[in-house]
């Protein structure tokens, strides 16, 4: 339960993105592992059709784990009158981690860096790398190249400029540390906005092939491409232009089939009112796999 817990006093509703958002701090005398006292979380509440994002949002932390991948942690929270969301941790600002953290949003450095960048416009990957380069972070070949594997499995097509961004860590007496943030707000992807009644009355191994042929990323590959790119073409190019990344993306997708339906199974006895039912856990251990196949083959390995 999150009903009790007291908002931040400077964002209590979160001015980020179009979702519900509530910014959190859990309880300092709450003793729930992995739950952190005192530290910040996301409650995202997304209503209507959209209610699906949550569990979404909860599968791709946990596939994140099993893949490597950083991703903040998600869990299911219960709000007032029993309202269920995605309780996400913040990923920066730790009590207790003796610096100072300072992120800055894409869309942010794409405004500084780019001076004729329209607002609302796909963005590239090529530009993405270079411009994490230019802000200090040492392997953002390789950082770029796992998110994007990781993105493709989950079929996320909006890692818009808001969702991505370089993280400085200072520490008194020391150079700042910089990294791209981790993989967040993963909500639309993993076939979310499939109703229940569809997902019941099941589907063929051809119908998730067309499902999955028509994924597209938020971002293109270059300048010159104003376009979304297919996921999988997208992983492809990022191999073949990044070299010193491949062994690393190549990696995202040698995880287990049976621990992923094992996690995700599990998620099905969480009770709720918006609960995991066992058709859409099936469909997406389906998406997640046939996607991870059609990349293993691309990227051959």
């Amino acid at each position: 339960m999150v009903a009790d817990w007291a908002s931040d006093e400077e964002f209590p509703t979160f001015p980020v993105g179009s979702q519900p958002k509530e910014l959190l701090i859990c309880p300092e005398d709450l003793v729930q592992p992995p739950l952190i006292p005192g530290h910040k979380y996301l409650f995202k509440t997304p209503r209507g059709w959209q209610s699906y994002q949550i569990w979404s949002e909860i599968v791709a932390s946990e596939l994140g784990r099993i893949c490597g991948v950083p991703v903040p942690p998600c869990y299911l929270g219960i709000g007032e009158n029993g309202r269920p969301g995605a309780l996400v941790e913040f990923f920066y600002g730790l009590p207790g981690a003796h610096r100072e953290d300072r992120f800055v949003h894409g869309s942010d450095v794409l405004q500084r860096s780019i001076s004729n960048k329209k607002a609302g416009r796909t963005h590239d990957i090529r530009t993405n790398v270079m411009l994490t380069r230019r802000y200090g972070v040492a392997d953002a070949a390789m950082q770029w190249g796992q998110m994007l594997v990781f993105d493709a499995l989950i079929g996320n097509r909006d890692r818009h400029p808001d969702n991505w961004g370089p993280i400085w860590h200072y520490r008194q007496g020391q150079l700042p540390v910089v990294e791209l943030s981790p993989a967040f707000d993963n909500g639309t992807s993993l076939g979310y906005e499939q109703t229940e009644q569809r997902l019941s009355a099941g589907w063929t191994d051809e119908w998730v092939d067309k499902y999955l042929s028509r994924g597209v990323h938020h971002c293109g590959w270059s300048p010159a491409d104003d376009v979304r790119g297919k996921h999988v073409n997208l992983c492809v190019r990022f191999k073949q232009a990044f070299h010193e990344a491949a062994e690393a993306i190549k990696s995202v997708v040698e995880f287990d089939d049976r621990e992923l339906i094992r996690v995700v199974e599990g998620l099905t006895g969480i009770h709720a009112s918006l609960p995991l039912t066992d058709a859409r856990a099936r469909f997406m251990t389906d998406l997640i796999l046939g996607r991870r196949d059609r990349l293993r083959l691309a990227l051959g390995g």
